[in-house]
């Protein structure tokens, strides 16, 4: 894992791309952008369960594939934080040597999340898609990720207290990067 100072380089490709999500206090406030990558042989797919009961982000293997993301360089004391809010072995497996490439060519290691056990047939919340694509929209990655993102079906009802949380957290952190509208970022609006 490349490291600089007492950081290292967290890829995001979910929720966290949004930087005023990954940046909460309870999260990895260091958190700092230092620009877009893409993992090679790789796709999103929305195959994790969460206990929201929702589908939430991975990387599914897939040949000819590439998944675009951001680069966080992140203190190494918040590492904890990031492994909690990930779900570290709880559904998520952390990859501390996760090859990506920066827009230059550049091959750089990565700390990164995977599902350990995806579940077909998960669907994302509306809240949490809109994170995702904001963020992409935020870091200026590929036109084409952000209409396949945008093409996701989603759901719009919580099915327990844990994603009702969810939603209130997820529209804090949108308003605080300036997006007033779950409908205008997910390209519902137009419909």
């Amino acid at each position: 894992m490349l490291s600089f100072m007492g950081a290292f380089l967290y890829f995001a490709y979910g929720s966290n791309m949004l930087t005023e999500r990954l940046t909460a206090s309870n999260r990895c406030p260091s958190a700092k952008p230092v620009g877009t990558a893409y993992a090679r042989g790789r796709k999103l797919d929305f195959t994790k369960q969460s206990k929201d009961l929702s589908g939430k982000a991975t990387l599914a293997e897939a040949e000819n594939s590439h998944q675009y993301g951001v680069l966080f360089e992140i203190d190494k004391s918040e590492l904890p934080c990031l492994d909690r809010e990930e779900g570290y072995g709880n559904g998520y497996e952390r990859d501390d040597t996760f090859m990506v490439v920066r827009p230059d060519g550049e091959r750089v290691a990565s700390v990164t999340y995977i599902a350990s056990s995806p579940k077909a047939g998960l669907i994302p919340y509306d809240w949490y898609l809109a994170l995702i694509v904001a963020g992409a929209n935020q870091h200026g990655l590929p036109a084409e990720q952000i209409k396949s993102l945008q093409s996701t079906a989603f759901e719009c009802v919580d099915k327990n207290a844990r994603a009702i949380t969810g939603r209130r957290n997820a529209m804090d952190a949108l308003a605080e990067a300036g997006f007033d509208s779950i409908a205008g970022i997910l390209n519902q609006d137009r419909l």
